[in-house]
């Protein structure tokens, strides 16, 4: 897998310089490039990606995706319910467990639902 540098700068290379953030659809391009091959769960992901209502991704999702992916086991065991609620709405979204299996972040959270 690559380095996090290299995976930044990937970012900052493809976005439009104009922009501070990366549009969906080359998001998505630069994924499947840079994850597609070494994250099993990355089909997954993508699916996800392709249901969401997001149309550009920032620098901060972009090195949290990197994150995500170097951090959460293929079964998805070691799940911090408690840290981001975007991991909640992730794992739910992709359907690798049932909703049920992962508590849902408490109303105080502070995402969507």
């Amino acid at each position: 897998m690559y380095s996090k540098p290299f995976y930044e700068y990937a970012y900052d290379f493809a976005r439009d310089k104009d922009q501070r953030s990366m549009d969906m659809e080359t998001a998505k391009a630069m994924l499947q490039l840079l994850l597609g091959k070494h994250w099993p769960l990355y089909s997954q992901f993508s699916q996800f990606l392709e249901q969401s209502k997001y149309k550009v991704i920032n620098k901060d999702q972009w090195c949290n995706i990197l994150e995500f992916s170097r951090t959460i086991y293929n079964d998805l065991s070691i799940i911090d319910v408690d840290g981001a609620c975007s991991t909640y709405h992730i794992i739910h979204t992709i359907g690798a467990v049932e909703p049920s299996q992962v508590d849902k972040p408490d109303k105080g959270a502070s995402c969507n639902d």
